[in-house]
């Protein structure tokens, strides 16, 4: 079964300030989930030409319900990640060691200046294009007590607070710099 599904996620910042913030985040949360012997394992890293491919091992047994820990073992509750990055666009697998392929996650991820208007950027078919659930996501909207975007004063920083109908006060401001994480 196949389900694709398109999330449009504008975010009120630049390209640069978020692959800077991406790198930055990626090092902390590597860092915060190792715990208990486990976390993530950084197994390769190199140039396939203009792509940089990374292959990682998230340990995850600890997080199952312990029902399932009963059943699976250690060594089969891996997470594979492999990602091939070529700035602004990613492409992320994911597979298990239990499960091999028949357990299949793939996220293709384009980062483009834009308010989330933009169609079709992955390039589908026609087919596939009409087949994909398109969902767009403020972030405004969220109700994070710890991270909540609303909090933070974007205007020191020459940016439109995050706020209900943030989207389109940016709209009306074309040089405010703003991108979208489709």
């Amino acid at each position: 079964m196949v389900l694709r599904k398109e999330y449009r996620i504008p975010l009120p910042i630049s390209l640069d300030e978020y692959n800077r913030a991406q790198y930055y985040t990626t090092i902390i949360s590597e860092k915060d989930f190792a715990k208990n012997g486990e976390g993530i394992e950084r197994l390769e890293k190199r140039q396939e030409g203009d792509k940089e491919y990374q292959k990682r091992h998230y340990h995850v047994h600890s997080l199952m319900p312990s029902p399932i820990q009963k059943v699976i073992k250690k060594e089969q509750s891996i997470l594979i990640e492999e990602g091939w990055l070529e700035w602004p666009n990613y492409e992320t697998k994911f597979t298990n060691t239990y499960m091999g392929e028949n357990f299949l996650i793939e996220i293709k991820s384009v980062h483009k200046a834009d308010l989330g208007e933009s169609e079709n950027v992955h390039e589908l078919s026609e087919k596939d294009w009409k087949d994909t659930e398109v969902v767009n996501i403020d972030i405004a909207d969220a109700d994070a007590k710890e991270w909540d975007p609303k909090l933070v004063d974007m205007k020191k920083f020459g940016r439109v607070n995050v706020e209900r109908g943030w989207i389109g006060k940016l709209k009306n401001d074309s040089h405010m710099e703003v991108w979208v994480y489709f």
